[in-house]
């Protein structure tokens, strides 16, 4: 193919992970923007610092290309900016004073900042992934402003800042380094020992544990020298030894790695040998320590490992003079180890190996459903909810109905009296976690998942509701989860419909007045079934910025009321970062170890305050980065690398044909059959994803289709179109006004050309390698042509003009495009032959 350089790179690996774009010659130097799209660059949100400006340049127009219509992105990057003060309005009441004023605008400041602390778990979804840092300078973490624009007064109000140090809201500061670490592309290069002790503060800081744990994360620490680990471990900081043993956990994800094994081992208590000394470690560093040993042994069925998480589970014996309300197994510490226990065994329900003779799945069912001993009770009761999860990973996707129904929920509202009510949240989504199959996105599907007492409710009222109605909410919510994990990144407007049907409600029960204790009670469960709602939500929509569900979400970030709690808020970002994901360049998979880590980052039990760990550690907050993946097409120019904006043909394997525009995000690549590019201006390429591995590897790598521009005269057949084209493509250019090379055009050879056909001789684009090429273009062989064989006199060749003309008679015949020389040329080089030939024979 000659000049066909983007076939010829298609499924290699040539292909740049880092795009910049190309210098063009002199040409492109003539600015063409106007003062709107000056000022908008001037206002762009995010700023180049200390990284790639031409990775970040590209990965922003990709983002603008994407959400071209409208300002949604931007409108969701400000939303979750630490940076930017935010306003509010205090209305004054007219008995106040002015110290009274400042006191009400003060406490509303203090809710405020609350609701900053909590941006930076959004914010790392919204700009997941996007930069290359420069090795040379020390990557920024940001901060959070405590200042607040006061209206109508227009005023700045500043919170109490000692209030607010990074001891006091130790992971407010933790989720901003795990926001600053994973914007850090996972195709950066340079990321390794001496670049991440280059950025490692002289004091051990929270920010830099949460910048340990996305490094991790990103898969960034697996080339770490072993004598590192003893630096940051041995000073024992605790956040920085659950940021580096969950974020090396995740770099050698499901390796068994005997290093890491080792240096995990010493930060949990069980795996210590007999007589060993106790462990001077905060509870928080082994909860941490029990995940990361589920992350390393991920999926391998390892018995040993398998045997400590359950014990740890159903451990009832508590240390000596401890008091029960300070176990260090705690609920959170359990839930850990039931994670673990799932991650290690995950998916493997039906062939669990040599684990049969532990009976794993009897010893479950008795924690997570079994009546317990009365003196137990507030021991095991804290292991409920990890037994729970335990038997959902371990047997997801297995549509085990004997096992499924008795992991379900009881069927009598009497039943109900003896399970908290969040726990039956947990047993919903579990049930329908093993049942995958069955999971159906319809209202009717819902209903009828629903125990036989509440079938006949259709509605949730928000006058008449009581804490009677606590489960019933706490189901409807699991149900919505379930859908939400089913269905993650698939963008189907039916399930988004109905869980925003669902979100509604529970917003309404949340905006109505609770006037008794009792309505409170009930509107805390209320606000915690609406985070999970509103979770489930943007995870099927994920990386799409929906508007529908946007909407929603921005209401519930506007929240300034002293009744909503930090975890409320933080779900909220959490959601508005799925809904733009990677900036709209990522979505969410639905595999095995992406729905066990969705489960684990969206756990339905949000922290109360920012130091709230009690029931489930914060830093698990961010394994969904284990479930995204980058799935959005983008075509670029093979001569420029600029992305465009061109239409696409998708063609699914159930052989249903999806038109598309890219930027776009694709459906999963194991449904996709064929990509085809449609714009008749560039060349076509076509990716034969399910008959060519080579091109599904390559899709997946990079999601790149280089495509190359077609001349004016190939682009279209019509002498209008083409003309048009040509005078575009010279305007963009700025070689419309060129005036040097025109009087070619008076030659008596080129006297006759069109504008199209002036594009081929003396064409635009100078870059572009078709441009470049030895071979002539179709206005040399139409001169050839017209004057080799029409004027040279010798019959031999005016008869070789036959096989144009047969060519000619068979394209009109089938109906078939003109692909070389145009219909008017060959039609009036006929009528030139007709009137040569009769001229000789009346002579």
């Amino acid at each position: 193919m000659i000049g066909r350089d983007d076939l010829s790179r298609l499924g290699k690996s040539e292909v740049s992970d880092k795009f910049s774009v190309k210098a063009l010659g002199t040409s492109i130097l003539s600015s063409t923007w106007d003062i709107h799209a000056i000022c908008t660059s001037a206002a762009e949100i995010e700023s180049v610092g200390a990284y790639d400006g031409s990775a970040e340049a590209d990965r922003q127009s990709i983002t603008r290309m994407i959400f071209k219509d409208d300002q949604r992105f931007a409108e969701a990057a400000r939303l979750v900016h630490p940076l930017t003060a935010p306003t509010a309005r205090c209305e004054p009441e007219p008995a106040w004073s002015d110290t009274e004023l400042l006191e009400a605008q003060q406490e509303l400041v203090k809710i405020i900042a609350t609701r900053t602390l909590s941006v930076s778990l959004g914010r790392s979804l919204l700009f997941y992934n996007a930069r290359f840092p420069l090795v040379t300078e020390k990557f920024p973490i940001h901060g959070f402003t405590l200042s607040c624009v006061m209206k109508p007064s227009n005023t700045t109000v500043t919170a109490d800042r000692a209030a607010y140090t990074e001891e006091k809201v130790s992971w407010a500061f933790f989720h901003a380094g795990v926001e600053a670490g994973l914007s850090i592309s996972k195709k950066a290069q340079g990321i390794d020992t001496s670049w991440i002790l280059f950025n490692k503060p002289h004091e051990l800081k929270n920010r830099h544990a949460g910048f340990l744990l996305a490094l991790g994360l990103n898969g960034h620490m697996k080339n770490l020298a072993k004598w590192v680990c003893y630096s940051y471990l041995t000073p024992k900081h605790p956040m920085t030894s659950i940021g580096f043993l969950l974020g090396i956990s995740a770099s050698y994800l499901g390796t068994m790695d005997g290093n890491v094994t080792r240096l995990l081992s010493v930060h949990v208590t069980r795996m210590l040998p007999p007589g060993a000394a106790e462990l001077n470690l905060s509870p928080l560093t082994q909860t941490s320590g029990i995940m990361g040993i589920g992350l390393l042994y991920c999926n391998t069925q390892h018995r040993r490992m398998s045997e400590i998480m359950l014990s740890e589970i159903e451990n009832t014996i508590q240390e000596e003079n401890a008091n029960p309300l300070e176990d260090f197994r705690d609920e959170g510490y359990r839930l850990a180890a039931g994670f673990s226990l799932g991650f290690i065994n995950l998916g493997h329900g039906r062939d669990l190996r040599g684990l049969h003779d532990m009976q794993i799945v009897e010893r479950l069912l008795v924690l997570a459903i079994g009546t317990k001993k009365a003196d137990l009770v507030h021991i095991l009761d804290k292991a409920t909810a990890a037994a729970t999860v335990a038997i959902a990973l371990i047997f997801m996707k297995t549509n085990d109905f004997t096992l499924a129904r008795k992991i379900d929920v009881p069927d009598t509202i009497h039943q109900f009296d003896y399970v908290r009510p969040d726990i039956l949240l947990l047993r919903t989504v579990a049930r329908h976690l093993i049942m995958w199959d069955h999971i159906r996105p319809e209202a009717a599907w819902m209903h009828k998942q629903m125990p036989p007492a509440f079938r006949n409710r259709r509605q949730l009222d928000a006058r008449s509701i009581s804490s009677q109605d606590l489960p019933y909410l706490n189901i409807l919510a699991g149900l919505s989860l379930s859908l939400g994990l089913r269905y993650a990144g698939t963008g189907l407007v039916d399930v988004r419909n109905l869980l925003c049907g669902q979100l509604d409600q529970f917003m309404w029960i949340c905006r109505t007045p609770s006037l008794d204790y009792d309505k409170r009670l009930t509107r805390i469960t209320a606000r915690n079934c609406q985070d999970t709602v509103a979770l489930a939500a943007a995870c099927v929509m994920a990386g799409t910025g929906d508007l529908q569900v946007f909407r929603r979400l921005r209401a519930l970030h506007g929240r300034t009321d002293a009744e909503t709690p930090f975890g409320s808020h933080l779900a909220a970002h959490m959601a508005i970062g799925v809904l733009f994901l990677g900036g709209g360049t990522h979505s969410l998979s639905t595999s095995n170890i992406a729905v066990a880590s969705l489960l684990c980052a969206f756990y339905p039990l949000f922290p109360t305050t920012v130091l709230d760990n009690k029931s489930h550690l914060q830093a698990f907050r961010h394994f969904w980065v284990l479930a995204a993946e980058p799935r959005c097409l983008v075509i670029r120019d093979i001569d420029t690398n600029r992305p465009l904006s061109l239409p696409v043909i998708v063609k699914l394997r159930n052989g249903v044909s999806l038109p598309m525009t890219a930027s776009c995000l694709l459906p999963d690549f194991e449904t996709i059959a064929t990509v085809s590019t449609s714009d008749p201006q560039y060349w076509p390429v076509t990716l034969d994803i399910a008959g060519n591995s080579l091109h599904l590897s390559a899709l997946k790598r990079h999601q790149t289709i280089l495509v190359r521009r077609r001349a004016a005269g190939d682009a279209h057949a019509c002498v209008f179109s083409a003309t048009m084209l040509a005078l575009n493509n010279a305007q963009s250019a700025g070689h419309l006004n060129r005036q040097a090379f025109d009087w070619i055009f008076t030659l008596p050879a080129f006297r006759g050309l069109d504008r199209a056909s002036q594009a081929l001789v003396l064409p635009a684009d100078l870059a572009n390698v078709m441009n470049q090429a030895s071979r002539g273009s179709a206005v040399d062989d139409s001169l050839v042509l017209s004057t080799g064989c029409m004027e040279s006199g010798r019959s031999e060749r005016l008869w070789n003009l036959r096989l144009l003309f047969a060519w000619a008679d068979a394209l009109s015949a089938r109906n078939r495009r003109w692909g070389w020389l145009n219909e008017e040329f060959v039609t009036k080089l006929r009528a030139e032959l007709c009137l040569k030939l009769t001229a000789e024979h009346g002579g």
